[in-house]
């Protein structure tokens, strides 16, 4: 009998189909998610049946695994429908969207009525509006389609043709280009015309255009100036497109007209001026666009919603408005920048809709109106693989136009020669479609181009990448220009690059090859290769010198001449070759200082080791002022994660690898390798009694090892997404662990085989976790995620963790927290570029919290000194930065050349370890030789005679360090002076350095008895009737002479300091700023705001007499007179220090006149031995001249680190060390001799320049160790 088995037909749900074909392509859900810019949670919904599919979806998963469009077929026809999303985004509006624009409406009539003024007068319509004030869209979804639906009062407009373009780099070629299609004029005629003169092509136009009107749509017209080189070709643009506008309607029944309507960014208003047609154009034309309603922005928001049968969760509105500062009523209207971040949240909260709703919740998800731009872009980002990643810094640079200051704008790029400018073009390829799937970036089949501008403000880490490196951005722009140029020429060789601009090209792009394409590296290396050539001939001909030198030398001595000759003929000829290779050194050294100032150390080292010259002597001395680092063996790729255990470094990185290394003598670091993993490393940790370490990120397990035995595995447990963070608890016994997906776990150590717990899927963040911290007594878990907060959990019963609080102090992703040791303090830092100090007067109750500001890029890592005192931060604006935690202001800037990922504290704060994203890991050597006064700043500055003791005066007091650790200034005292804000402006000590003389704003000078520096108090005071700026005691300290507001300097009798004694007062017709006395106290020197310096003799101190006047062309700031008394210095705000001798104070006569400040110069000091002179000034930077010989200074090198103006500078007695003071309140240190100094950086490094980078500096010369024998 046969038996018949009917099968029943199955039907696979689209979820069902989608986890079977993901399965088979051996994709993970994370794996579909990077492929498809859909989140995890999203696709896992989908799959499970929780949320219905969409066409978008399905087209997108069909394409990621080659399905051929299985998936679509199971999408329902209203599915297909629905995806159509009625929020563009970035994008603009086009036309075929207009029944999606809304809020617009009055602007649109407006604009139409306006046009429809050009009936009777000619002229073109200017749309003028900030950036994101939604010009294109007004443009193209407002005008458009009102044109063609018969909106314009002229017969026959709606069918009249609208051309459209903007002005790209070559503005009339596009403009030709669009009217010989849209009116079949011939391109030669249009050609031939446009040469005659606009007048003619504007006739060429008309006459092809036969009976039909023409709109003109010239939208981004900043094109003009951000993209086009050609001024040539600017100004034939402007012309012409004017002139089709100005010939105007005729009579009656005669041709219709051409309607031109720009579109240009109001901060471009100003360029536009430049050209008097565009003037008269604004004068009679503009249109300006200004911010939504309230009232426009709610219909925005309701409108295209309503349109697509959308429906929006109750209050979702109201809170979108709220958050981009919109209120009913007279309140001023948000600004129009807002309109881009509102555009994209909505689509981002339409990404994330439930069955048709959009919610709450989903925005909330998105990151919010300031954080879902970011969001979106930083999830594409890292959903890029290794490479994806790298190329995403060189494509999208390569789509924004960098201009002076913060004028930057996206700029359109043909898409082919963006490909051919990649080093790899197929992940730029990948970037590019990752991107444009997201709404980003628009693609054509020519062209690519950034959405909106809005992406280069809105996303912190490409706005990091434009500032951290602006000016080399431009010098790339220019290369890139140069270099086609002289492609399309046919290698013509005068184009190529020389001297100065090649060196600079080389300098800026050493570090970036990944950054160059063919086409650049092959221009530079054209040009490096030139100068090879060049370098060759001038060789060939010393060698031919050389030898006619030594045939002279031989026929002199056979001739019975002086061997001496030729001896010294030789020794002559090798001595400028040292000496022009050593200046080449000292001027590299100079440029690399503020990017890599190890290295500058090095080479200023080597230069003085090659030639000691003033110049070699005073880069090594400008290097004493740097911290320094030793390089440790690093990771290929980014250093994402390190701490300390002892002296041992643990760091992790995305090349996979766990690295440890003992770094006890850092020159000679033991490195091991504690674990390899698959993938990146997202989170590690080490327990606190250093017994074990953990790993996690892209293999999706954490695995716990043995410091001691690496090889040694104590657990591991797999886990459903990838390891973003780590944290073992202080006892050791808890091990906390988060995902990408937004889960926390934790884990019993003490029983690693018990399940892990974790904490309350309601109360998670619901998005990637980027940082995990438990407070010192283990109560506390502090947790950091994408979603902007910072959320508390109750950790005291780890097995039942509860959510205690959360913090949203932040504007966008939170990158990483911790714990000060006391744990009374919560550091957390961010994209939002700030990092926050929040008090925790009680576990899981914050106080208020401090904002910390300074990097400029997102801040990636924080860690506390182990004293709680300072913490150190780790940014992708390529610096490491030190803080002060009790005043939050920053103590140090590290730079680095690329992007820091992580930060370490090592032992006792003495050194940082740093890790940053090209595998880099550093090891800073602390205390900085700088201190961190009060805040307010600091004006002055001298040094106490033999005692070890210097004063400062800055904002309501004078303060006393004891100096006798040369390089860290201890705090002895704080001097009071006056009402709070007063400021200190002059210090002077007497010969003993036992009395010491404060004035300031009070009108005050106090005389202290400092006998014991750790208790001075007040003997006596003297005043003026206006703010005290300087003050000199002579060397037999009975003489005290200050000057002030109240134009007079005013001499004392201070034998007795107690009952100081007023003598005679010396006039100026301004301020006094500076005095200075000779050591016998017979001459005073007085400067002033009356451009004046004066000589007096005061041999009768009642009755001075002035002996000369100094004139200067400026402000005269600060005077100094060196030893013996002969040569007096004086600074000026016009950046000059002039050096007089005054030996015959009656004729004093100027020596020579020192310029290299760039703005004002203040402070002045001579050393002991006076042969080297600092100065400070405005910009920022002290500076060293040799003037052994006073007639003819030498600048010998800038002393940078300042951040703010350097107000004054002061050597010590024993002339070892300069010590400048700020407007920063920073108080700088250098160490003024070469053999200390050259000690120091040997001891830290070893052996100085390794023989490849002496070859590279160097490359004429044999090599010479700098360090050693």
């Amino acid at each position: 009998m046969e038996v018949a088995v009917v099968v029943p037909e199955y039907e696979e749900s689209f979820g069902a189909r989608l986890r079977r074909l993901r399965g088979e392509a051996g994709l993970s859900l994370a794996d579909m998610a990077r492929a498809t810019h859909y989140s995890r949670g999203y696709l896992s919904k989908v799959e499970n049946g929780g949320k219905p599919p969409n066409a978008g979806l399905a087209r997108i998963c069909d394409e990621a695994l080659g399905a051929g469009g299985a998936l679509l077929s199971l999408v329902p026809d209203q599915a297909a429908d629905e995806v159509m999303c009625p929020y563009p985004g970035l994008v603009p509006f086009g036309s075929s969207q207009a029944r999606w624009f809304f809020g617009r409406e009055r602007a649109t009539a407006a604009l139409v009525n306006r046009l429809a003024e050009r009936r009777h007068k000619a002229g073109p319509l200017v749309v003028v509006g900030p950036s994101g004030a939604g010009k294109s869209s007004l443009l193209h979804a407002g005008l458009v389609p009102a044109l063609t639906r018969g909106a314009l009062p002229m017969p026959g407009s709606q069918s009249w043709p609208v051309l459209s373009l903007t002005p790209t780099a070559h503005p009339t070629r596009e403009l030709v280009t669009g009217l010989t299609k849209a009116t079949g004029l011939e391109p030669d005629a249009a050609d031939r015309a446009l040469e005659a003169g606009p007048g003619a092509f504007a006739v060429a136009v008309r006459e092809a255009m036969r009976e039909t009107g023409l709109v003109l749509l010239i939208d981004q017209f900043e094109e003009l100036f951000t993209v086009c080189e050609d001024e040539q070709d600017r100004r034939a643009f402007v012309g012409a497109v004017c002139a089709l506008a100005s010939a105007g309607p005729l009579p009656p029944g005669e041709q219709p007209p051409i309607l031109l309507i720009i579109g240009v960014r109001a901060d471009f208003y100003g360029h536009c001026l430049a050209y008097p047609e565009l003037v008269t154009a604004l004068d009679d034309g503009q249109v300006p666009l200004g911010p939504m309603s309230h009232a426009e922005l709610r219909e925005a928001i309701t409108g295209p919603a309503r349109e697509a049968g959308l429906e929006l969760e109750p209050g979702l509105v109201e809170v979108l408005l709220s958050e981009v500062g919109s209120q009913d009523g007279p309140a001023p209207c948000p600004g129009a920048g807002v309109l881009p971040l509102l555009a994209h949240a909505l689509l981002a909260t339409w990404q994330e809709r439930e069955n048709g709703r959009m919610t709450v919740s989903a925005y909330r998800r998105t990151g919010g109106i300031k954080g879902a731009v970011a969001a979106s872009a930083e999830r594409v980002y890292l959903g890029l693989d290794g490479d994806g990643r790298a190329a995403v810094r060189q494509v999208l640079l390569r789509l924004v136009r960098v201009g002076e200051d913060d004028q930057d704008t996206r700029r359109r790029v043909d898409r082919a020669r963006l490909m051919s400018l990649s080093p790899d073009p197929g992940a730029a390829a990948r970037v590019l479609d990752a991107f444009a799937a997201a709404r980003l970036i628009t693609l054509d089949a020519d062209y690519v181009e950034i959405a909106h501008e809005a992406l280069l403000y809105a996303w912190p880490r490409l706005r990091g990448w434009i500032d951290a490196d602006r000016a080399g951005l431009r010098s790339r722009q220019r290369l890139l220009e140069t270099a086609e140029a002289w492609e399309s020429s046919g290698h013509d060789p005068a184009l190529l690059y020389r001297g100065t601009q090649l060196a600079l090209a080389l300098d800026w792009m050493g570090g970036r090859p990944g950054d160059l394409s063919l086409l650049e590296h092959r221009f530079l290396q054209a040009a490096e290769r030139r100068r090879q050539a060049d370098l060759t001939a001038q060789r060939r001909r010393t060698r031919r010198l050389r030898r006619l030198v030594a045939l002279l030398s031989v026929l002199v001595l056979l001739a019975g001449g002086a061997t001496g000759f030729a001896v010294r003929q030789r020794s002559m000829a090798l001595t400028q070759r040292d000496l022009a290779a050593a200046q080449v050194a000292v001027d590299q050294a100079e440029r690399l200082r503020q990017v890599d100032p190890s290295l500058a150390m090095k080479l200023s080292l080597a230069a003085h080791r090659l030639v000691r010259s003033p110049q070699t002597r005073g880069a090594v001395i400008a290097s004493s002022g740097s911290v320094f680092s030793t390089r440790l063996p690093g990771h290929r790729y980014s250093v994402r994660r390190a701490a300390f255990h002892g002296t041992t470094l643990v760091t992790a990185g995305n090349d996979g690898l766990v690295l440890l290394n003992d770094v006890r003598a850092p020159r000679r670091p033991a490195t091991t390798t504690a674990a390899r993993v698959s993938g990146e490393i997202g989170g590690m940790a080490i327990s606190s009694d250093g017994r074990l370490v953990a790993g996690g990120g892209e293999d999706r397990t954490v695995t716990v090892r043995s410091l001691r035995d690496p090889r040694s595995v104590v657990f591991s447990a797999p886990l459903d997404a990838e390891v973003s963070a780590l944290a073992f608890a202080p006892n050791g016994r808890t091990l906390g662990a988060a995902t990408t997906d937004g889960a926390i776990r934790l884990w019993d150590m003490g029983d690693p085989a018990r399940p892990a717990v974790r904490v309350p899927r309601d109360a998670d963040h619901g998005t990637r976790v980027n940082g995990l911290a438990f407070s010192p007594d283990g109560r506390t878990l502090a947790s950091a995620g994408d979603d902007h907060t910072v959320r508390l959990w109750d950790v005291t019963r780890p097995l039942r963790p509860t959510l205690c609080s959360v913090l949203r102090r932040h504007e966008a992703q939170v990158r990483s927290v911790a714990f000060a040791p006391d744990g009374r303090l919560l550091a957390s830092t961010s994209f939002d570029r700030t990092v926050r100090l929040t008090e925790l007067p009680q576990p899981c109750r914050p106080g208020p919290a401090k904002v910390l500001t300074g990097h400029t890029n997102l801040v990636n890592d924080v860690v506390f000194r182990a004293d709680g005192r300072q913490i150190a931060t780790a940014g992708d604006d390529q610096t490491a930065r030190l803080w002060e935690v009790s005043s939050g202001r920053e103590v140090m800037t590290l730079p680095q050349p690329n992007p820091v990922r992580s930060v370490a504290f090592g032992q006792g704060g003495a050194t940082l370890a740093t890790g940053d994203d090209e595998g880099r890991l550093l090891l800073w050597h602390l205390p900085p030789p700088a201190v961190l006064a009060p805040a307010g700043g600091l004006w002055t500055v001298r040094y106490a005679p033999a005692r070890g003791v210097m004063a400062t005066g800055g904002v309501g007091a004078a303060h006393l360090w004891d100096v006798s650790r040369s390089r860290q200034p201890f705090p002895l005292a704080t001097l009071r002076h006056g009402a709070a804000g007063g400021t200190v402006d002059a210090v002077a000590f007497d010969a003993g350095g036992r009395l010491l003389v404060t004035g300031g704003q009070d009108r005050t000078a106090r005389l202290w008895d400092i006998s014991d520096p750790r208790r001075p108090y007040v003997l006596g005071t003297v005043r003026h009737t206006a703010a005290i700026y300087t003050a000199a005691v002579s060397g037999d300290g009975r003489l005290l002479v200050t000057g002030g507001e109240d134009h007079a300097g005013r001499l004392w009798d201070i034998s007795d300091p107690r009952r100081p004694r007023a003598l005679g007062t010396v006039r100026h017709t301004d301020r006094v700023n500076g005095v200075a006395l000779t050591s016998d106290a017979r001459v005073l020197v007085t400067v002033g705001g009356d451009y004046q310096a004066r000589i007096w003799d005061i041999s009768d101190r009642r009755r001075p007499v002035v002996l000369a006047v100094l004139p200067h062309p400026n402000q005269v700031n600060n005077a100094a007179l060196g030893p013996g008394g002969r040569i007096l210095a004086t600074t000026a705000d016009d950046r000059r220090t002039r050096l007089w001798d005054i030996g015959d104070p009656r004729r004093p006569v100027l020596l020579s006149t020192l310029v290299g400040h760039r703005e004002a110069s203040r402070g002045v000091s001579f050393t002991p031995d006076g042969r080297t002179l600092v100065t400070t000034a405005d910009d920022r930077t002290a500076h060293l001249w040799d003037i052994g010989d006073p007639r003819r200074p030498t600048s010998l090198t800038p002393l940078s680190g300042h951040t703010r103006q350097v107000t004054d500078v002061a050597v010590s007695p024993d002339g070892r060390t300069i010590t400048t003071v700020g407007a920063d309140s920073v108080l700088r240190l250098w160490t003024n001799d070469v053999t200390v100094v050259s000690h120091w950086i040997c001891a830290l490094d070893g052996p100085g320049l390794t023989p490849t980078e002496w070859a590279a500096y160097f490359p004429d010369q044999p090599f010479q160790r700098s360090c050693g024998r």
